[in-house]
C-alpha cells in the first residue's frame, strides 16, 4: 500500500520504503492524470519490472502521482522507475540512487508507539544523543517481509529521552513498532552528534569513544564501531577490553570499588587454611584490596585461581569491580585509560617505540595523581599497634 509519509525522509536509504512524487504532463506540456496507470522499475541495470505497489492518482486532474516503493526494491544503488499511461500523458523517467549510512547501533527495540521507539537497554542514556540520526526497522513488526526488507521504515530522529531511551521520530510510522521489531540507528549527516566529535570527558556515551580519545592522541583516525574493517578498529576491539581491566587493577578506584560477603564454599583447602570462598562475579571482582580479617593480624587470606583462602568462617571483602560503562568512571580514570590504550595502539598503529614510552610515563603520572587525590576523599585509616609501634 501506498503511504504518503515515506516521502518525508530527506533522501531514499538503502533498504527501506519510499515514497516517491510522480508528476504527469501531456504531449503540449499541460498537466493531465494517467489512464491505466503501469509503474516499472529497473534496479542496478537490470530488466524493467512491474513495482510491487501501483501509484496512487491525487483526484483532481492535475496530473499528480505518487508511489511508495517497498524495501525491497530500494535495495540497490541505481533505480530508475518508468511511470507509464495507456493514453493521456506521456510517460515519467526517475532516477534514485538510495543511500547506505554508516551503522551507530543494531538491536531489538523495548517498545514503541506511531511515533516513537524505545531502544533497548544497551542504548546510550544521553539526552538527545540520538538526535538527527536516522532509525530504520529490520524486522519484527514495522519490518522485514519480503526478500528481507520489504516493509523497513525509516525516520528521523526528533528528540531522544536518555532517561527512558525513547526516539521521538517524524514522520509517524506507518507501523508502529513494538517490542519484536529489530532496528538500526543510522548516522546521517543532519545529526548534531557525530563519535568523532569532542565531548566532554565525564560525559562519555560509549567505549567507542574512549578507543577515540586514544586514538585520537596518536593522530590517528578515529572510528564508528569496533567491526569497523580499519586496522585501527580491530586493534582497537583487541586492546580495550584487556587495558580497562589492567588499569582498574592498577589502582583502588573509588567508583569501582564494592563490598561483599560471601558464601563459604563446601570442602576446605588442602593445606594452611579452614575456608575457601568464591570471588564475585556480579561485577566481576578483578582485585581484592581489604577482608574482613585485616583488622586482626593473626589471620592471613590469601587469593588462589578465582577463590580466596582463610581461616575466617565468614568473610566481607571490599574490592575493585569490572566497572565498563564509561558514565560511571572518574575523570582520573578516564585520562589514566586513555594514556595506556594510546600507549598499546603506538606500536600496531606507528609503529614508535619512543611515542609508546612517553605515553607509558604520562599514564604512570596519571595513576600517582588519583592515588594523591584519594587521600582527600576519605578519612585516613587508624595505624594498627604492633610491637614496633608500641615501642616508639
Amino acid at each position: 500500500m501506498n503511504h504518503v509519509s515515506h516521502a518525508a525522509l530527506p533522501y531514499p536509504v538503502w533498504g527501506a520504503r519510499f515514497t516517491v512524487p510522480i508528476p504527469y504532463i501531456d504531449a503540449t506540456g499541460a498537466p493531465s492524470d494517467p489512464v491505466t496507470p503501469d509503474t516499472e522499475i529497473s534496479k542496478d541495470g537490470g530488466a524493467y519490472v512491474d513495482c510491487v505497489e501501483e501509484e496512487t492518482t491525487i483526484a483532481g486532474a492535475n496530473g499528480s502521482a505518487f508511489l511508495t516503493l517497498t524495501g525491497d526494491e530500494t535495495s540497490a544503488s541505481l533505480i530508475f522507475l518508468a511511470a507509464k499511461s495507456v493514453t493521456g500523458p506521456k510517460n515519467t523517467l526517475l532516477a534514485l540512487q538510495p543511500q547506505i549510512r554508516p551503522v551507530l547501533r543494531t538491536a531489538t527495540a523495548a517498545g514503541g508507539s506511531i511515533s516513537t521507539i524505545t531502544f533497548d537497554t544497551g542504548a546510550v542514556a544521553m539526552e538527545q544523543y540520538y538526535l538527527g540520526c536516522l532509525v530504520k526497522t529490520t524486522g519484527g513488526t514495522g519490518g522485514g517481509g519480503g526478500s528481507g526488507a520489504r516493509d523497513n521504515q525509516a525516520r528521523l530522529i526528533t528528540a531522544y529521552a536518555g532517561t527512558t531511551r525513547v526516539a521521538s521520530v517524524s514522520p509517524d510510522w506507518e507501523v508502529a513498532p513494538d517490542a519484536t521489531t529489530s532496528y538500526e540507528v543510522l548516522q546521517n549527516e543532519l545529526a548534531g552528534h557525530t563519535l568523532a566529535a569532542p565531548i566532554h570527558p565525564t560525559m562519555l556515551p560509549s567505549q567507542v569513544d574512549v578507543a577515540n580519545l586514544a586514538l585520537l592522541k596518536l593522530g590517528s583516525n578515529t572510528i564508528l564501531t569496533f567491526d569497523d574493517e580499519s586496522v585501527h578498529a580491530k586493534a582497537a576491539k583487541l586492546l580495550y577490553p584487556r587495558i580497562v581491566d589492567t588499569v582498574l587493577r592498577a589502582h583502588r578506584w573509588r567508583f569501582s570499588i564494592r563490598q561483599a560477603t560471601l558464601p563459604a564454599l563446601a570442602g576446605s583447602p588442602t593445606w594452611r587454611y579452614t575456608y575457601r570462598y568464591a570471588l564475585p562475579a556480579d561485577p566481576f571482582c578483578l582485585k581484592v584490596v581489604r577482608t574482613s580479617t585485616d583488622d586482626d593480624r593473626g589471620d592471613s587470606w590469601e587469593i588462589q585461581g578465582r577463590e580466596i583462602y582463610t581461616n575466617r568462617a565468614t568473610l566481607t571483602i571490599e574490592y575493585v569491580a569490572r566497572i565498563t560503562d564509561p558514565q560511571q568512571w572518574d575523570a582520573l580514570f578516564l585520562e589514566a585509560l586513555t594514556e595506556r590504550l594510546a600507549a598499546e595502539l603506538a606500536i600496531p598503529i606507528t609503529n614508535t617505540v619512543s611515542f609508546r614510552d612517553g605515553l607509558l610515563k604520562s599514564y604512570l603520572l596519571k595513576v600517582q595523581e588519583a592515588r594523591t587525590h584519594d587521600g582527600f576523599e576519605a578519612t585516613p585509616e587508624e595505624m594498627l599497634s604492633t610491637e614496633l609501634t608500641d615501642v616508639r
